[in-house]
């Protein structure tokens, strides 16, 4: 295949491992360098003769090179230490008359060379393995989208690998935003990134099997997935005006007067309801908050934390116990005014109590 072929089917990789500090920092192995040798900034230009001419940051190194070398040269502060090495060179090692001296070099001085010098860095912030995992998104996004011709693809592993599940959300949001001639595959073990995935472009994998989504495949419109699938996990029959306007709203085309701009966000008399994972809400506040409580490893949350519902503080070192409580923690911290936790009615009875009652009030739905 010659190169003109290869470029023009050229794809761009996300691995599932990313070593973004080796990748974004100055090195040998340095990505960064790579991909700013791919952007057109640092293509090999040519004079009217043909003839390869310097890029700018070639000829800039030249003179900072020689600044720095004459700086350890005869007349230059430096020159001291110079002098300093070959006087003890000649006093123990040369031979007399022996010419030669030791300098001090600045190496390098190709575009390559230059470019493996460089870091990408977050200004004013210590770069942690997250931050420098966005920075390493970001280098390659240009990469992408700098693309002028062939096929626009990236593949992307792991998204979710050292990112806040809010960067996550944001990082979706801008990729599904992109229709000019973009695809992009990517996998992951993230429930928050699926929950964002369009059902149509939604593919399972499991046990060596692929498993579409769309309704063309699954041979399930929107409305049986409400009424078959999600209302029977509240116990309720009857598809009304507004549940089915909410939960249909993309493939509808946001009928209704409904807009879901923004995730999975429900917008009626100036107010907003959005459903979101606990992970994906980490960091902010809501004036209210309804908590669903989950299940994890055979219990309950209503059932494993039945005693600090009744605020007892846990004093006990059992690692799911201390999971849940996170998890319960960061999701009841969001609220400033109302928190409401709903628990199914048959496993409410089993911790009901008065001294649950005098701090919870107790709403049956």
């Amino acid at each position: 295949m010659d190169s003109e072929a290869r470029e023009l089917l050229k794809v761009v990789y996300f691995k599932p491992l990313r070593d973004a500090l080796t990748d974004m920092t100055h090195g040998y192995k340095s990505r960064l360098a790579q991909i700013l040798g791919a952007h057109e900034l640092f293509k090999t230009q040519k004079d009217a003769e043909g003839n390869s001419t310097k890029h700018k940051l070639e000829t800039d190194y030249e003179n900072l090179k020689r600044e720095i070398e004459n700086y350890f040269k005869d007349g230059g502060n430096g020159s001291i230490i110079t002098g300093d090495i070959n006087k003890f060179l000649k006093k123990h090692f040369l031979l007399n008359g022996d010419p030669q001296n030791a300098q001090i070099k600045l190496t390098g001085g190709e575009l390559t060379d230059i470019l493996r010098l460089l870091d990408l860095i977050m200004e004013g912030n210590k770069s942690g393995l997250g931050t420098l995992n966005l920075l390493c998104i970001a280098a390659k996004m240009l990469l992408f989208n700098n693309q002028k011709k062939g096929l626009k693809l990236a593949i992307v592993e792991e998204l979710e690998a050292h990112l806040h599940p809010q960067y996550q959300l944001r990082l979706i949001d801008y990729i599904s935003s992109q229709q000019n001639n973009e695809q992009f595959i990517l996998s992951t073990h993230s429930i928050t990134l699926a929950s964002k995935i369009r059902l149509e472009n939604l593919i399972i994998l499991k046990d060596k099997e692929a498993y579409p989504m769309s309704a063309d495949y699954t041979m399930m419109n929107p409305a049986q997935y409400l009424s078959g699938t999600l209302l029977p996990l509240f116990d309720k029959n009857e598809v009304t005006v507004v549940a089915n306007t909410f939960f249909n709203a993309v493939a509808d085309g946001n009928q209704g007067g409904q807009n879901l701009e923004h995730g999975n966000i429900y917008k009626e008399d100036d107010m907003e309801i959005e459903i979101a994972t606990v992970h994906a809400v980490k960091g902010e506040t809501h004036a209210a908050t309804l908590y669903l409580e989950t299940f994890f490893n055979k219990y309950y949350e209503s059932e494993r934390l039945k005693e600090q519902f009744k605020g007892i503080t846990y004093m006990g070192t059992d690692d799911d116990t201390l999971k849940s409580l996170r998890v319960v923690y960061v999701g009841m911290s969001r609220p400033r005014y109302l928190l409401c936790v709903a628990i199914q009615k048959d496993r409410f009875h089993t911790i009901d109590c008065q001294e649950l009652r005098d701090i919870w009030d107790v709403v049956e739905a």
